[in-house]
């Protein structure tokens, strides 16, 4: 059996028992809407099906006999849980997906999450200048030589997607203007979960897994607040009900634009116009090559961190969305010692050598301050302005090809240091390009 083959799913392979009193949808109350306005989610109309990139492994033997398909007993169907819904992906699909990662690009896998993460917070569960929450995502794509396992502390840097597992009720009926559009019946706190954990590590792809679909999502920042025809706002519950004046960063210019605090379906503006306003990354890179000088391939890549001399409310050129104040870094003195502890920021994804990249990323898009100050940039602290999702049901025989397209998708992104959220969308023709 192929590669191309051991991705096809088999009929009623994914199939679930329901007992009859199967809980209601559950969702993280730490998580409730997206950080992106009403227009920011789009169709992910650019996703491509079955690129010219994957043909070269579509044929690679696996080993496994052409009539081989996963075992799955009665009792990991019933679905009574979340884990019992793992419990059958583990064994059928994302066991198909790893037996072809470990064939194509070996030492990637999908697996559990072993840890949990420091995270920036959400605008529902953090207050300015609040301390870290912790996240923990159900599963992630990790890279890398298995045999010489890194510390926990130092496997961000090997991860290149997250997923994020959640169970749906049978009943598809029940509160369905909820369902994120283009979904059979993912809610937008599902995804704003996995989302959340895209955004504190500066990862763009990720996927949100259920008992009735797979969700591809991508995210990107736009270049300019110009490339918007309205004003974004910031969305914070917690900051509202402890201050009694608002802040004038908050208000919007067109408030008929503003998220309502529970949107439906009908709520996503332009969601079926895709997103081709967003550029692929080829295009965003040659175009600023001719607004920025490349540095010599032999410096070696920036900082992410930009020193700043003092605290500053800033606002992000990729939309009119107020930037929370960044966290302080280490004090250099002990008269400093006040200070709240450091927030660490993601380790950089670019490599000494990797000039043509690198030197793109590192320095047209890093974001000014208006004045130096004490602080460090968070990159964490600029939020995605688009959402590109794509759903697959499990009933589609392929949706293992999709996911496994995603995957791959990020793996080489990252294996050419532009696996990050910026102004642009990643495909396989765009990482093609990119490339030549």
């Amino acid at each position: 059996m192929d590669v191309e083959n051991i991705l096809v799913i088999r009929k009623d392979e994914l199939d679930f028992y329901y007992p009859n009193d199967a809980p209601s949808n559950r969702f993280d109350p730490r998580f409730k809407t997206l950080r992106v306005e009403r227009r920011g989610l789009r169709k992910w109309s650019s996703f491509e099906e079955d690129p010219a990139y994957l043909d070269k492994f579509k044929k690679l033997p696996t080993g496994y006999p052409s009539n081989w398909k996963p075992t799955a007993f009665p009792w990991t169907r019933y679905l009574g849980s979340e884990t019992n819904m793992v419990d059958l992906l583990k064994s059928t699909l994302i066991l198909r997906l790893n037996i072809a990662l470990d064939i194509v690009s070996p030492g990637t896998s999908v697996i559990g999450t072993p840890k949990h993460f420091r995270s920036y917070g959400t605008d529902d569960n953090r207050l300015e200048g609040g301390p870290e929450v912790h996240v923990g995502p159900d599963m992630f794509v990790v890279g890398g030589d298995p045999t010489t396992p890194p510390n926990l502390g130092d496997l961000e840097a090997r991860i290149v997607a997250f997923g994020e597992a959640k169970v749906k009720h049978a009943d598809l009926t029940k509160n369905a203007t909820e369902f994120l559009p283009g979904t059979v019946g993912c809610h937008e706190s599902w995804l704003a979960q996995a989302v959340q954990c895209c955004i504190d590590l500066n990862i763009p792809l990720g996927w949100v897994q259920t008992n009735f679909e797979v969700v591809l999502f991508q995210l990107s920042r736009t270049r300019n607040p110009q490339s918007q025809s309205h004003a974004m706002t910031t969305r914070s519950s917690n900051l509202q009900s402890s201050h009694s004046v608002s802040l004038l960063s908050d208000v919007t210019e067109e408030p008929e634009y503003t998220s309502p605090l529970g949107r439906e379906t009908h709520d996503w503006l332009d969601f079926y116009d895709g997103d081709f306003e967003i550029p692929f990354i080829n295009d965003s890179i040659e175009h600023m090559r001719h607004l920025t000088p490349v540095r010599s391939p032999n410096c070696g890549p920036r900082s992410p961190m930009t020193p700043l001399n003092r605290t500053a409310s800033r606002y992000s050129p990729f939309g009119q969305k107020r930037i929370r104040e960044t966290t302080p870094e280490e004090p250099a003195s002990s008269q400093e010692s006040a200070h709240v502890p450091p927030t660490p920021c993601p380790p950089p994804r670019t490599a000494p050598g990797n000039s043509y990249a690198g030197d793109f990323l590192s320095s047209p898009l890093r974001v000014k301050t208006i004045s130096p100050s004490d602080f460090s940039e968070d990159i964490r602290a600029e939020d995605a302005s688009h959402i590109f999702i794509k759903a697959y049901p499990l009933d589609d025989p392929n949706v293992g090809k999709r996911l496994f397209e995603l995957i791959m998708l990020a793996k080489r992104a990252a294996d050419l240091n532009v696996l990050r959220i910026g102004p642009w969308k990643l495909s396989h023709s765009a990482l093609d390009a990119l490339e030549t």
